[in-house]
């Protein structure tokens, strides 16, 4: 196989990572989007204790909508108690693959040469 051929099936391959990878992130903040909406606005966070204008504490499952896409993990922090959602987690994941994604692309361009 020639060198051009393999760097250009690499930077389509990469290409196709990162749209692929986009999705992943707003599917991740569709998630978040979603719960908040089935929720009158606000994200509801697992044993808050006080209520704030984005967010509402709950205890119990059944208080909510859509429980399982709401910030129901906690970090184990002491203070202050931060607590994420399953939509946050995609998005973190797929932000750091993406930026690893977008080094590639810029690696294979600046090295098309030696490539």
């Amino acid at each position: 196989m020639c060198k051009d051929n393999k760097y250009v099936l690499k930077k389509i391959n990469l290409l196709f990572k990162f749209n692929l990878l986009i999705s992943i992130i707003i599917l991740g903040a569709l998630f978040n989007v979603f719960v908040v909406a089935t929720n009158d606005g606000r994200m509801p966070v697992y044993s808050l204790s006080q209520d704030t204008d984005t967010h509402f504490g709950f205890q119990e499952r059944e208080e909510i909508n859509n429980w399982f896409l709401s910030d129901i993990f906690r970090l184990p922090i002491k203070n202050p108690s931060i607590f994420f959602s399953i939509g946050d987690v995609i998005m973190i994941l797929s932000y750091f693959v993406l930026i690893y994604t977008v080094y590639q692309l810029y690696d294979i361009s600046k090295n098309r040469k030696n490539f």
